[in-house]
């Protein structure tokens, strides 16, 4: 086994593990773990051959208005409501169908805590109302992507994608009210994703980049999330079986829209710092943690800021080759997977196709097992010379039985 493989195999890992975006929700509730079974966000361009699954659980933290904050927002003509925590649990599989081509899919669990908001009853007095979990199944997404570019360590490829509606829309609050679409765990809304994503992928480092817009449609009780532009940059290193990984993502979007009417309190403008260290397994399995924390957050009108988000997740690949079996198409190091969704409603879709440990034996050679090409050291060479010297030919020629009642070869021909 070629002392290679293990080297390009773990950097196959990590290129592939970069990746899971997001999308973004309204009121400062970036669910940008949206849909990833991968260790960050950044998508790659780097394709890789077989196929994956995995699985991530992510946990995000907001700070929090008070009741008697929501209350004096109410009176103030905001609307303006919170949710503390977002749990949410990505199940992905992967697939590439062409040597260039791999396709992604991506179905989140979602579940918002401690919503609450202030409402005006008839009177004009504040109340405040609130939903301890809406939970539920989230939206499928479909990522594909076709890479474009292949010279060298450097690799581009094109992204779409795809958001549908399967998530579940009808939770309600405490009181048995249905909640708005921006705490439901399903949108009810066909969304689309168009991009390009980079990998440079050299020895035990590694760069991703990508750019992603995301573009959205209306969904139930006439709700539509805005527009959003996403851009990541992450890096590699690889420390034997340990890789370490940092990076920047970037998203900002417009306002979202209700029944036609902008609103003022949606719309996000963050810039996160997201480390994380990967731990790859028999160069198949992989487990892996991350945080991303906000280190600017625009956030128009009033919304609660995020504070952090935490993830751990498991992946496994099957299907690669090894490294001396590849060609430069089929690549030796798997691929990077993740892809923009900046809402909880959405997910990347993330695998890994590193080489595989072990490769198939070929049929048996029908050469000696010593070749031609194989010289024999100094001691095989001296052992061979001597037994050679203790052979003693006979010269006299071996007289098989039967031999002297067969006429002379020549005297017959002669004769005749």
């Amino acid at each position: 086994m070629s002392r290679c493989r293990p080297r390009l195999a773990l950097l196959g890992v990590v290129a592939l593990l970069l990746g899971a975006p997001s999308l973004a929700h309204a009121h400062g509730e970036v669910a940008r773990g949206g849909g990833s079974a991968n260790a960050l966000n950044a998508m790659g361009g780097l394709v890789g051959p077989g196929w994956g699954f995995g699985l991530r659980l992510e946990l995000r933290q907001f700070e929090g208005f008070t009741d008697a904050q929501l209350s004096d927002f109410v009176l103030g003509g905001e609307d303006v409501h919170q949710h503390a925590q977002e749990v949410s649990a990505f199940a992905n599989a992967n697939v590439t169908i062409l040597p260039d081509m791999d396709i992604s899919f991506v179905l989140p669990f979602n579940a918002f805590l401690n919503f609450r908001e202030a409402e005006l009853d008839a009177m004009g007095n504040t109340r405040i109302v609130a939903a301890d979990v809406s939970a539920g199944l989230g939206d499928l997404v479909a990522i594909g992507r076709y890479r474009i570019v292949h010279e060298g360590s450097n690799h581009l490829a094109l992204v779409a994608g795809i958001k549908i509606p399967t998530g579940m829309n009808r939770e309600t609050d405490n009181e048995g009210e249905r909640l708005g679409a921006h705490n439901q765990p399903g949108s009810g809304s066909v969304d689309f994703q168009l991009g390009a994503a980079y990998t440079f992928a050299e020895g035990d480092f590694g760069l991703t980049a990508d750019v992603i817009a995301h573009i959205r449609t209306e969904g139930v009780l006439g709700y539509q999330a805005g527009n959003m532009l996403q851009a990541d940059l992450a890096i590699s290193y690889r420390l034997g079986p340990v890789a370490l990984v940092a990076e920047l993502n970037y998203f900002v979007s417009e306002n979202d829209i209700k029944y036609d009417e902008v609103l003022a309190n949606t719309g996000i403008n963050t810039l996160y710092v997201s480390p994380g260290v990967v731990v790859t397994i028999e160069n198949q399995h992989a487990l892996y943690a991350t945080a991303s924390i906000p280190i600017v957050q625009a956030l128009p009108g009033i919304q609660n800021n995020e504070q952090v988000r935490a993830s751990v997740g498991y992946s496994v690949s099957f299907g690669g080759q090894t490294p001396e079996t590849h060609t430069e198409a089929d690549e030796a190091h798997g691929h990077p997977h993740r892809h923009g969704h900046s809402h909880s409603h959405e997910g990347g879709a993330p695998h890994h196709h590193p080489a595989t440990d072990s490769e198939p034996e070929g049929p048996a050679s029908p050469l000696p097992a010593t070749s031609p090409a194989v010289e024999p050291d100094a001691d095989q060479g001296a052992a061979v010379e001597s037994s050679a010297d203790e052979i003693e030919v006979d010269p006299t020629p071996t007289t098989l039985i039967g031999d002297e009642d067969m006429p002379d070869t020549d005297e017959t021909t002669a004769g005749d």
